[in-house]
């Protein structure tokens, strides 16, 4: 008969019983052995089992993720007796547990997008172990396509669009124009806007980068164009400061940069939004018609070469 706690009382008549203790700690267990039946006549042994306590274990992760993104992995363990070892299946399959990794906190790599289960195993210095699981979460692959009616001449929006495919999708944009191939720069007055239109200032070659966020994953990507924004002509018109009235005024234009032409000039003597004269660089105007006055000149240059118009007045 068996007495686990050593208290008097026989808790087992088999000669090869099983004990499952819940409790780590040092037990004195009695055995007793009868000779007549009746234990009137016995003999006793008393054993003395050391009872280990388990490790426990969890896992933290940066799940979910993007694919490319390395996923980390941390152990955190307790109770158990150290030093521990570590046994890692970054994809385990329900039935067959492959050690990829026997660092504490290791990082994986995931090939494709998808759930996987991550089971860790831990066993202390008395071979006590303890097994237990989590979940990586892999986005699906985000691509875009990016259009936009470039090159525009250095007065005219451009107009971009984006199409994302992939991931959630619902998605967040940023856009940054003029990125400049080190830092991005969110443009505030585009953001979350899938269709924006920019005017740039300068002429040359830009790179526009737009930044899709999956909403719900939080992965993004990056998509980038180069924009041409095409030089204008920037006409200069001379004109004589002053004319007596009922003179002849004779003016021309010339434009100072752009494509290098050609280029055709309209003129505007009075500044009234009609175009008196069409098409040519030279002039004569006689302002008689308006009486004496200040009035203002604009003029039109058309650069035929690049589709662009620019103006100047004087």
């Amino acid at each position: 008969a068996w007495d686990w706690e050593d208290d008097g009382i026989m808790d087992n008549l088999e000669q090869t019983p099983t004990k499952v203790r819940l409790d780590p700690g040092i037990f004195q267990t009695q055995l007793y052995v009868d000779i007549d039946g009746t234990f009137g006549c016995h003999n006793n042994q008393s054993v003395t089992v050391t009872v280990y306590d388990r490790p426990e274990a969890r896992i933290l992760t940066n799940s979910p993720l993007c694919l490319g993104q390395m996923a980390d992995f941390n152990s955190v363990v307790w109770q158990g007796t150290s030093p521990y070892v570590y046994e890692w299946d970054f994809s385990y399959d329900g039935s067959t547990f492959n050690v990829e990794s026997n660092a504490p906190d290791p990082t994986y790599l995931y090939p494709a997008s998808g759930i996987y289960e991550v089971h860790l195993r831990v066993t202390d210095a008395h071979n006590c172990g303890r097994e237990t699981q989590s979940i990586a979460v892999v986005g699906e692959t985000m691509v875009a396509i990016l259009l936009y009616n470039a090159p525009q001449c250095q007065n005219v929006p451009v107009d971009f669009d984006v199409s994302p495919s992939g991931g959630s999708g619902n998605y967040n944009y940023e856009w940054d124009f003029t990125y400049d191939g080190v830092t991005f720069f969110a443009d505030g007055n585009a953001t979350n806007v899938k269709s924006p239109s920019y005017l740039f200032y300068n002429d040359g070659l830009f790179t526009t980068r737009v930044k899709i966020i999956d909403v719900s994953s939080g992965c993004s990507i990056f998509k980038d164009v180069s924009v041409p924004i095409l030089e204008l002509s920037h006409p200069v018109i001379t004109a004589p400061n002053s004319v007596c009235y009922g003179n002849m005024a004779s003016m021309s234009a010339l434009a100072t940069s752009g494509s290098g032409g050609p280029y055709s000039y309209d003129w505007d003597f009075t500044s009234d939004g009609v175009y008196d004269l069409v098409g040519n660089p030279t002039a004569d105007y006689n302002y008689s018609q308006e009486g004496p006055g200040t009035y203002t000149i604009t003029v039109q240059a058309y650069d035929i070469g690049s589709d662009c118009y620019d103006w100047s007045t004087k």
